[in-house]
């Protein structure tokens, strides 16, 4: 797979639209902001959305298998196609605005939990809301920026032979992985006091997917911790905060 250049929101999206908007009506209506990712076969591309939904656009080109996108198009219900919210096609027929590369990262076997790293900056928060499609964990986190042009480079890691470490409530196994990220040292960014932003990056979770599909599993429970204050002299990590996320292997189309 080629790699997508890191792609970056300069601004809070005002609304993620997720893939509950396509139900059943009669009206055209605009979709932004949507994590996908393509499934190329040969010359035929469909993008897979959450919950098991797939789209197909005769304008979107130059994406390989696998690719993570971030999309925006309009969906016409009008369209015979369409009529029956695509279900006898298996997909919806949109017309495509937007296309834009999510960046990819392999899920790390190296962990270090104490250390704070050269140029490693802090996470503010990391969203509630997610999407996981083909294995790809698309995250969305809120940082303090300092730049016009902040650019970031992302790290999930977590420790193979110990995980999952713990269980949930419901005596489910947990898997706890450490998100951090890092200023890209080769960037030249104009300082500047803005707010913060919000950034969105897929993680490839399929090593970890794949080894509890072969247990039976029909879910996936993490618990993703990241760093929210480092000590005073910034020599080592003084506090980490956590989410986490019970994600359905087979969510039911909506």
């Amino acid at each position: 797979m080629k790699k997508i250049s890191l792609f970056i929101l300069y601004s809070l999206l005002a609304a993620i639209l997720v893939t509950s908007c396509l139900g059943d009506s009669n009206q055209k209506i605009t979709i932004a902001n949507q994590p996908g990712v393509a499934m190329k076969s040969g010359n035929d591309v469909k993008i897979q959305l959450k919950d098991s939904i797939f789209i197909y656009s005769s304008q979107l080109s130059g994406v390989d298998n696998g690719d993570c996108l971030l999309l925006k198009y309009n969906l016409d219900y009008s369209l015979g196609v369409n009529a029956d919210s695509g279900r006898q096609a298996g997909f919806f027929t949109v017309d495509l605005l937007e296309a834009s590369g999510v960046p990819l990262y392999t899920v790390l076997n190296e962990l270090d939990t104490v250390t704070m790293f050269s140029n490693e900056r802090l996470i503010k928060e990391i969203r509630q809301g997610y999407a996981y499609i083909l294995d790809r964990l698309f995250l969305y986190t809120i940082h303090p920026v300092d730049s016009f042009q902040l650019q970031n480079l992302f790290e999930l890691a977590y420790n193979e032979k110990k995980e999952p470490s713990g269980t949930d409530g419901n005596n489910n196994p947990v898997y706890n992985l450490y998100l951090r990220v890092f200023k890209n040292p080769g960037a030249n960014e104009q300082k500047t006091g803005a707010p913060d932003r919000l950034f969105i990056n897929a993680f490839n979770l399929s090593d970890i997917a794949a080894k509890e599909r072969a247990a039976g599993k029909d879910s996936l429970f993490l618990k993703i911790n990241y760093i929210s204050s480092f000590s005073r002299d910034t020599s080592f990590i003084s506090d980490w905060a956590s989410i986490q996320y019970a994600i359905p292997f087979h969510p039911k189309r909506r």
